[in-house]
Parts: C-alpha cells; structure tokens; sequence
C-alpha cells in the first residue's frame, strides 16, 4: 500500500532510516505502540512494509544493511530481516527473557567485516553473520549499562553507553 507524506493514519515516530539498493527503509513505531517499517523509493511516497505483524508491540529503534539484508533492532528483542529489498519482513527475535526486569531490548545494529552487532540493554553485544542467527558475544561483563549505539570503522566495532541514572566516574565505550 502506498501512501503519500500525509501518514495520519499511523501517526509514527522514525527512529533511524537507511538507504541501500535503491530503497529506503525508515524504522520506529506507530499508534499502538505497535513497531513498523515504511519503505520508499523516491524518499517522497512511502509503502508499509511491516506493521503490527504477529502482535508485536514496543518499536524499532534502528536498521543496518549488509550482505544483501536489511535488518530491524528494537525493544523486546524484536529482530526483523529482509533480503528482498525490504518488501518481506522474517521475524528472527531474540527469546523473550523470563525475568521481566532483565530485558532484552536492542538499541542500535550495524554491519561490519561481514558480521551484524547489535547492542542494547544490560550490555548485551550480540552478533550474526547472516542477520538471521544470533549469538551473545561472550567475555564481556553484563551489567545494569544500556549500550545504545554501535558502529564499524577502521577494522573495529565500537558501541558507547547511554547515561543510565548512575553516577559513573567514566561512561565506558566498549
């Protein structure tokens, strides 16, 4: 369905946009909250591409492109993965956690070297090689931090630590 700039109908807040193969894929959430993705290739006229799919509720927060894929981070653990130009969407999300005060929300994701890191909650890094099978980075000290943005440069991912409420006397960038 395409619709022009006027998205009343589901009034969204976008998180973070990308522009890979021709398209551009814009991420966050709707009235609901419900997570959606809108899709444009003009940057002017916009297609949903997901929205409120299998009761998901939160948002997403952040999308990356790498080998072919499109992939969606976001609260919950939500995981989305498109590798036809982001008309179709496959649910991959992390297990939901048993603890609710544990959560597994994803704040940023980003490509790399062949490798996709996303970080989020508890300072939680977890990598894919094809945005479709996840694993928790291993070595590195969970705790109450949130990590709320990642990137790649220069041969090294880098992810930086939102302020959590407590006094640090250095916010680490791992």
């Amino acid at each position: 369905e395409s619709l022009s700039l006027d998205l009343g109908l589901y009034d969204p807040d976008f998180y973070d946009v990308i522009y890979a193969q021709g398209v551009f894929i814009a991420v966050g959430v709707s009235i609901g909250p419900v997570p959606t993705i809108f899709s444009s290739i003009d940057g002017e006229s916009c297609r949903v591409s997901l929205y409120g799919q299998y009761g998901l509720s939160g948002s997403f927060e952040s999308i990356a492109y790498g080998n072919n894929s499109f992939v969606a981070v976001g609260t919950n653990g939500n995981i989305y993965v498109s590798n036809d130009g982001g008309q179709l969407w496959k649910n991959v999300s992390l297990p939901m956690n048993s603890n609710p005060y544990y959560d597994n929300s994803l704040h940023s994701v980003t490509y790399g070297n062949g490798i996709f890191v996303a970080v989020g909650d508890n300072a939680y890094i977890w990598y894919s090689n094809d945005g479709t099978t996840w694993k928790l980075a291993s070595g590195i000290q969970q705790s109450t931090m949130t990590l709320s943005s990642v990137t790649y440069g220069n041969g090294v991912f880098v992810a930086v630590v939102s302020d959590t409420g407590v006094d640090l006397v250095d916010k680490p960038i791992w």
